[in-house]
């Protein structure tokens, strides 16, 4: 539970805003992108699990904002990333675009579905889906900023003046289907499709509208920059081509679009209207099941575009539904929004303020998938030179007197340009005396809250800091160690308040001494002076952590000396390699024997082959090593390398080359690359990775010897921290008494009946009520004389000023057992009262690591301005505190332990509380 809680802290960073309305948690994170551009972070907890919605909002008042197409370099036809395409583009943000289909048995070809356009010229036809049924959207951007959604459809026919003969082409950029004719600009790429694909397709080359080249089946060609390429496929399109036009003949081709192209600034298709006009429509395409989604979308006056990326996690469950999706972005506010294409291909990239540096904000893979286009964000704004506002980054909030931490401030012109900043004018201010500003760095003087303030030329930023005192406890980094007799090691602490908190100390503050051993000791640096077990110490304010150091000799041993055979000859494949493995006293570099390995790699399909020496019991090696090494003799120079298989001390297996080449004739001393990992060598072998090389010849292996530090003493026992006493662990004055018990044991020996008559005696003499973590039998509850509950279902009550909230997570995690316990669990603790939260399952048993965390953050929030504990069930009684918030630990007084176990944790808990405050008594039965 320890270790689990600390990672928690971390996370109490994220309470930027939260918004607690229909959702048990909203955190929105807002970033300024660029100029009239912003980027909203938003992370929603409620019944469905958590959804993240990234929205980048783009005024359409401001001038120097515009958005566009995001295509590959290359042209429509090739797909790139989007961060590439952003990259390549100079846009300052940009997501995904529409649906598209890959061309198979190509690299990162094919077409989108739908339409693309900008500034009045058609990049891609409208989707084939439109003719028969309004199918696939587009989102349309027109001058003076008009704004529409449409199902576009276009009729493309190609005319010869010369014959007055007509032919209706298929599309603009897209690859030609049977008996038809596809138009292709210089948009397209650098080529025309031409025999590529291997069909028998018949181009003409157009510009200015007239015929400059008619090519039969020929490969492709460039393709115009001032004009277009017909590419007609099969009979009726070939027989249209070759019977109308000639070269220099005039060519017409007219589209018929239901958009007024000359208005068009841009145009976009994608899939169905997930919003439309405040409501959610019947969608006209569908995608199934849950993914990542992306969607482009308006406010009801159009004076704002959205860019949207979001997914969603429940359980197991990666991704959102289209129809959630949809609840989610009007919830948002979003009046209009189209679905673009999402899963694997959501990708939304933005520039980091005040940087040309770009990050990935949602990513459907982990690898960015290329997309046939995007949309993009574009800026033509300048830097001002006027400063606009301030950054300010602490490296932590968290500060213990006497200790400092470091800030790093920003600042940032009317255009959100990165400014130089002038730190001799700098000013920093506190609002009280708790802190003060010194060579850079901010130290703690008194303890409680204080607020930083740096102003620069005008502007200024705040920040809340915690003075921290009273250090409960030190933990030390390392706790144990071993260093050679040449080695210098230094420790760092980490303080623990009285309420937890916690924050990396300065070594200068502690009081260093050596408890058992030699050597010098300077604010936690240690340098050893003779082989032997050290216990060092630090202390501040009666507060002492211990650590042990080894200072270990450094021996120098053989471990195998191959004077006997103890392993076996083994090949790969079986049969290819042909060899074997026998002790020998032709070649020795010590002793009488050593190891000789014969191989013969022979020509075979298998490029990888190999000759091993398997040892029948992989060889044990001590802790603490330095360095491996080995004596082989290679009769002659040859291309075969040397391996070692090994396992390494968490138990896996790795392959360490230990010489890529046998380039060397004789002895040779090889030394393993991965010494410090190995914990047994398994084999050792001739490998040979080139299939065109054959070859057979033999290896001595002599004197396996290990460099490993050595220590003899220790068996020195660390002595036991020396905590700080806990303020809350005492009896109140005037105060009501709450225990809390694992259970109570049906009686079956009489030393069940004296612990079960010793509690209840105390129970009734002192508490008003009482919680179990398990059924009360009948007999026993007839000697109670309190209120008692068994923790299971939401509850709650008053005592006094305490809030006592009951939270059922039985099926790990609240939300899943039952979500309504969020919403009450809400509004329970909106109360200046003190907040005493039961769990019914230890809070190590939630699936969801989020909700987990959610939950401590709650507290957190809460315990700003009152007292805020957990109980939960474990193993072991005991008390934890972190950040301000205590975590009681009922222990099983029952279970399969030792007697002396089960006797120690025969223990349970009183919570007194008065009219103020409350406290804590751990009760020992024995």
């Amino acid at each position: 539970m320890k270790n689990k809680i600390c990672i928690l802290i971390c996370i109490f960073t994220l309470l930027l805003s939260v918004s607690c309305f229909a959702n048990a948690y909203e955190n929105i994170e807002t970033i300024n992108i660029a100029k009239g551009v912003t980027l909203n972070k938003v992370t929603i907890f409620d019944e469905n699990g958590w959804t993240y919605l990234n929205v980048i909002e783009i005024n359409t008042n401001e001038k120097s904002v515009s958005i566009g197409p995001l295509i590959s370099e290359v042209g429509v036809s090739h797909f790139s990333t989007i961060k590439n395409m952003v990259t390549t583009n100079n846009a300052v943000a940009g997501i995904n675009g529409d649906y598209f289909a890959k061309r198979p048995n190509t690299t990162n070809r094919g077409q989108s579905i739908g339409f693309l356009g900008s500034d009045s010229q058609i990049l891609v036809s409208s989707a084939d889906e439109n003719i028969s049924s309004q199918t696939m959207g587009s989102f349309i951007l027109s001058d003076n900023n008009n704004i529409i959604y449409s199902y576009l459809t276009d009729t493309i026919t190609i005319t010869s003046p010369k014959t007055q003969n007509t032919f209706e082409a298929c599309d603009i950029n897209k690859y030609v289907p049977y008996n038809s004719i596809g138009i292709y600009t210089s948009k397209w790429s650098n080529l025309s499709i031409g025999n590529s694909e291997g069909k028998e397709i018949v181009e003409v080359v157009v510009e200015n509208n007239i015929v400059k080249e008619i090519r039969q089946y020929l490969e492709p060609t460039t393709i115009p920059k001032n004009g277009y390429i017909l590419s007609a496929y099969g009979p009726d399109a070939i027989k249209y081509i070759l019977s109308n036009f000639e070269v220099k003949d005039k060519v017409e081709y007219k589209v018929e679009l239901n958009l007024d192209l000359d208005k068009m600034k841009f145009a976009i298709s994608g899939g169905t209207m997930l919003v439309q006009n405040g409501d959610i429509p019947a969608f006209t395409h569908i995608i199934w099941g849950n993914n990542e989604m992306s969607a482009i979308g308006t406010n009801k006056n159009n004076s704002t575009i959205y860019l949207v990326s979001c997914t969603a996690k429940n359980g197991n469950k990666i991704g959102i539904s289209q129809k959630h999706f949809a609840e989610v972005l009007k919830e948002y506010g979003i009046y209009n929004a189209l679905c673009l294409d999402g899963g694997g291909s959501t990708t939304m990239i933005t520039q980091q303020l005040g940087t040309s540096n770009i990050s990935t904000i949602l990513s459907g893979q982990a690898a960015l998938r290329p997309v046939a286009n995007g949309i993009g964000v574009f800026t033509n704004t300048l830097p001002t030179g006027k400063l606009s506002k301030l950054s300010l980054n602490l490296s932590s909030s968290n500060l213990f007197i006497g200790n400092s931490i470091s800030f790093d401030i920003s600042a940032f012109d009317t255009n959100y340009y990165a400014m130089d900043i002038d730190y001799s004018r700098l000013n920093v201010l506190f609002s009280n005396n708790n802190a003060k500003y010194e060579n850079g760095k901010i130290i703690g003087i008194k303890e409680g809250h204080t607020k930083l303030t740096v102003q620069y030329l005008g502007k200024k930023v705040t920040k809340d800091i915690y003075i921290l005192a009273d250090i409960s406890k030190l933990e030390i980094s390392p706790k144990e160690s071993n260093i050679s007799i040449n080695d210098n090691i230094t420790f760092s602490l980490i303080a623990t308040s009285k309420n937890g908190f916690t924050d990396t100390i300065s070594n200068e503050i502690a009081k260093w001494e050596i408890v058992n051993g030699n050597g010098l000791l300077e604010n936690g640096t240690y340098t050893p002076q003779k082989h032997e077990t050290v216990i060092i110490s630090a202390t501040i304010n009666n507060v002492t952590v211990y650590a042990k150091i080894n200072i270990n000799k450094e021996v120098t041993e053989t471990f195998d000396s191959f004077e006997i055979l103890n392993g076996t000859f083994s090949a790969y494949p079986v049969n290819i390699s042909d060899g074997k493995v026998d002790i020998s006293k032709n070649k020795k570099k010590d002793g009488t024997y050593s190891l000789k390995l014969n191989y013969n790699f022979k020509n075979t399909d298998n490029a990888v082959r190999g000759a091993y020496f398997d040892y029948d019991t992989p060889l044990q090696l001590p802790t603490n090593i330095s360095k491996i090494g080995i004596w082989i003799y290679n009769p002659k120079i040859n291309k075969n390398s040397i391996k070692s298989q090994y396992i390494d001390q968490k138990g896996n297996t790795y392959i360490d080359i230990l010489v890529e080449e046998m380039n060397w004739k004789g002895w040779k001393y090889i030394e393993f690359p991965s010494s410090r990992k190995i914990s047994k060598i398994s084999s050792i072998y001739v490998a040979q990775s080139n299939k065109e090389i054959s070859n057979s010849s033999y290896i001595y292996i002599d004197c396996l010897t290990v460099t490993y530090l050595q220590n003899n003493e220790t068996s020195i026992s660390l002595p036991k921290d020396i905590l700080a006493k806990d303020n809350d662990e005492r009896i109140l004055n005037n105060s009501n008494c709450i225990t809390l018990i694992d259970r109570f044991k049906m009686p079956s020996t009489l030393f069940d009946e004296i612990v079960n008559n010793k509690i209840i005696l105390d129970i009734n003499n002192n508490s008003q009520l009482l919680f179990t973590y398990n059924d009360i039998p009948q007999n026993i509850i007839d000697n109670i004389n309190v209120d008692n509950k068994v923790v299971s279902d939401y509850y709650v009550t008053d005592i006094k000023d305490l809030r006592i909230i009951c939270i059922n997570n039985s099926k790990n995690g609240i939300r899943a057992t039952d979500y309504s316990q969020w919403e009450n669990l809400m509004e329970e603790i909106n109360t200046r009262k003190n907040i005493l939260l039961i769990l019914s399952n230890p809070i190590d048993t939630f699936t969801d690591s989020l909700e987990q965390e959610l939950l401590i953050n709650t507290l957190l929030k809460k315990s700003q301005n009152s007292k805020c504990w957990i109980v939960q069930y474990g193993s072991n009684t005991n008390i934890d505190n972190f950040n301000g918030i205590k975590v009681i630990t009922i222990g099983n007084i029952y279970s399969n332990k030792s007697i002396e176990e089960v006797l120690d944790n025969y223990r349970y808990i009183n919570i007194y509380v008065n009219s103020t405050d409350i406290s804590y008594e751990i009760k020992e039965i024995f």
